[in-house]
């Protein structure tokens, strides 16, 4: 594709507010959302107490050390430290689990890219206390524990508890499932029901067995965890659908906590959707949580417990019935919303299935739904907790009309916005001449053409050309429109305005 003759047409589409921009953006899908798009991260789904989290080095702009909060991302080179009344839980792209003990810390070596051709491994390096690890594993990749004695290879699915005492003599027990330990040109296998011990310095000893009735307070734990993430009964009645949702395979390992914490319906233009219980009235997506900066710009992190796939996957439209619904998608990202950006005030929006700021029922200036958009002023958005300095609509009505609007933000770290107002003046001229990532006006009354589902192909080639082996095959979903076989939506469902 000739890049000048698209930057040249998105130019000219600004200045004549035609079509234009629209078909240039369909034909460039990274006009939308951030650099995130590998998905090789994990994150923190659990807490007990805190943890922290050390980040990669040469991070620019982001903090060194940090406390982990629920659901905020692990990059590849980040380091979990948990203190004398901490544990965590950690969460891969492939739904493997990670567990750390009181006393402990990990590093994240090194991660794979669900999407690539050719996968890198799973590397994980224990310098002190406990892990339970229950790998998930696909094809060729492997997945190793390092430790000061040893390297562990976990050979399939199982579970798998690691220790290293302060002198680094590794313990490795494997409850289910078989792994490979290696130290000093020597390996042995641990299958199910058998432990084996390294010394630093030598050779794994021979597996002998142990009594799988034997708990401590961390397998008590780990026990506690599974339960509570075990997928519980359906709230949706069986006789709502004869067949189980179709998700993409990305979104798969967050299905059981979906189930738990929100309703699955058929919509008919959107296909399967889901939708949040519990939530207050006037609730809308992207507004309980902050914002962190990553190794690629900003990324959103939510306080709700099932706030992971339904903001770094696919795209958020309002269901007169339901309210706000997520549609599931296949591409990862930091969040997917527009930006609304201006000297005083930034603002963000759920972007909706047509890849447009998402809306309830009224539209300013083309652009914003105060029930759809939430507004702080630029040095607030570095705060943990956004709800309670969240700015109306109202309040920042006057500012709007010098705001532009982007499908992603200027890559400056937020707390440089906070801190000086010569960056803030940057942030908003970056935003300005970002054109390729500028958003055309919502039009009420005409149905956009461009589906975020027909630019994720073309993004996923992309993701997974950097290797030559196939792209993992998802579950095929069933189109929008068509129900799949036994399923309904109430009669009272109708399309979100449009």
């Amino acid at each position: 594709m000739n890049m000048n003759r698209v930057a040249a047409a998105i130019g000219l589409a600004l200045l004549l507010g035609c079509p234009t921009l629209a078909r240039a953006q369909a034909e460039d899908p990274d006009s939308y959302g951030d650099d995130y798009g590998s998905g090789r991260f994990g994150r923190l789904r659990h807490l007990e107490r805190g943890v922290t989290v050390e980040r990669a080095p040469g991070a620019e702009g982001r903090p060194a050390e940090e406390e982990g909060q629920t659901n905020a991302p692990i990059f590849p080179g980040d380091t979990l430290r948990t203190g004398r009344d901490q544990r965590v839980e950690v969460q891969l792209a492939d739904g493997s689990l990670l567990r750390l003990d009181r006393d402990s810390q990990l590093t994240v070596q090194s991660l794979p890219d669900p999407y690539a051709k050719y996968r890198d491994n799973t590397v994980l390096r224990l310098a002190r206390g406990t892990a339970q690890v229950l790998p998930r594993i696909q094809g060729e990749e492997e997945f190793r524990v390092d430790t000061p004695s040893a390297s562990i290879y976990l050979l399939g699915e199982g579970e798998f508890r690691i220790e290293v005492e302060d002198g680094g003599a590794t313990r490795v027990v494997s409850r289910r499932g078989v792994a490979e330990v290696s130290a000093e040109e020597t390996s042995v296998l641990v299958r199910a029901g058998m432990s084996v011990w390294v010394e630093p310095g030598e050779g794994p000893e021979g597996p002998s067995p142990f009594s799988t009735f034997a708990r401590d307070g961390f397998d008590r734990w780990c026990e506690a965890r599974d339960e509570a993430f075990r997928p519980r009964e359906r709230i949706v009645a069986e006789e709502d659908y004869e067949d189980e949702p179709e998700v993409p395979d990305e979104v798969r390992p967050y299905y059981g906590e979906l189930a738990a914490y929100g309703r699955w319906v058929w919509v008919p233009t959107y296909g399967w959707c889901w939708y949040p219980v519990g939530v207050g009235p006037g609730w809308r997506p992207y507004v309980d949580g902050y914002w962190t900066y990553g190794p690629s710009g900003y990324f959103w992190v939510s306080h709700e417990p099932w706030g992971w796939a339904p903001y770094h996957f696919g795209r958020w439209s309002w269901v007169r019935s339901f309210g706000w619904c997520w549609i599931p998608g296949r591409v990862f990202a930091g969040a997917w919303v527009a930006w609304s950006w201006g000297s005083l005030y930034v603002g963000w929006c759920p972007l909706d299935y047509w890849n447009r700021p998402a809306f309830v029922t009224a539209v300013e200036f083309g652009y914003y739904d105060p029930a759809a958009w939430t507004f702080v002023t630029v040095d607030h958005v570095v705060v943990r907790d956004v709800r309670r300095y969240a700015v109306p609509v109202a309040t920042v009505r006057k500012a709007l009309r010098n705001h532009v609007v982007v499908a992603r933000p200027p890559r400056i770290e937020p707390r440089r916005l906070a801190q000086d107002r010569e960056w803030r003046e940057r942030a908003v001229r970056v935003a300005s001449e970002d054109r390729g990532a500028r958003i055309r006006p919502v039009a009420r009354g005409v149905t956009p053409r461009e589906r975020f589902v027909d630019l994720e192909p073309s993004r996923l080639e992309r993701l997974a050309a950097r290797s030559v082996e196939p792209l993992p095959a998802s579950r095929s979903l069933p189109a929008a429109g068509r129900a799949p076989a036994g399923a309904r939506a109430p009669s009272s469902v109708t399309p979100a305005p449009r």
